[in-house]
C-alpha cells in the first residue's frame, strides 16, 4: 500500500470511527424509536437494516454523498462558487427529503461537528470554504453531503466514500 493509499485509508477510517468526536454515532436513522416502541428485536433487525439501508439511506444519504464528492471534484480549486452552488443544490434537497424534524436536526448537528473538524484537521481551502458557507446558513450541512466533500478532498475515489 503506497503512502496516499494508506493517508486516505485512515481519513475513512478516522471519520468513520465511533470515537470520533463527530457524534455520528448517534444517528440511528430512526432505529432507535423503533425499538423502544418494540417494533424491532434481534430477530427482525436485519430486515429492518436492511430496508433502511435499501429504501432511506441508499437512495438519499449514499447518492447525496455520490452526488456531493462528484461536484467536488468537478469544481474543486477551479471554481468556487459553483461548487457553493452545486453543492448546496445537493444538501437542500437531502434536507428536504427528511420528513422529521429530529432527521433533519441529527443529520445537520452532526455534519457542521464533522465539517468544523475536518476543516480543522484537513487544512483544506475547499472544507474551509463549504464550512464558513454552512456556518454562515447558506446551506443546511446534513452529514452526507459533508462527508462526500472531505472524502473527495481527502483524495478518497466515490465509490470508496459512499461505501465509508
Amino acid at each position: 500500500m503506497s503512502g496516499s493509499d494508506l493517508s486516505r485509508l485512515l481519513l475513512a477510517l478516522q471519520f468513520t470511527d465511533s470515537s470520533f468526536p463527530s457524534g455520528m454515532y448517534t444517528l440511528s436513522h430512526g432505529l432507535e424509536g423503533l425499538a423502544q416502541r418494540g417494533q424491532v428485536d434481534g430477530r427482525r433487525l436485519p430486515l429492518v437494516l436492511h430496508s433502511m439501508l435499501r429504501h432511506a439511506i441508499g437512495p438519499a444519504d449514499s447518492v447525496a454523498l455520490a452526488l456531493a464528492w462528484a461536484a467536488t471534484r468537478e469544481h474543486g480549486d477551479r471554481d468556487a462558487a459553483a461548487l457553493m452552488e452545486a453543492v448546496t443544490r445537493i444538501d437542500r434537497r437531502l434536507h428536504a427529503t427528511r420528513l422529521t424534524r429530529e432527521l433533519r436536526d441529527g443529520a445537520t448537528r452532526t455534519g457542521k461537528q464533522v465539517l468544523d473538524l475536518a476543516a480543522e484537521l484537513l487544512d483544506d481551502p475547499v472544507v474551509a470554504a463549504w464550512n464558513a458557507h454552512v456556518r454562515a446558513r447558506r446551506s443546511p450541512g446534513s452529514q452526507s453531503v459533508v462527508m462526500g466533500l472531505v472524502y473527495a478532498r481527502g483524495g478518497l475515489d466515490q465509490r470508496d466514500a459512499v461505501a465509508a
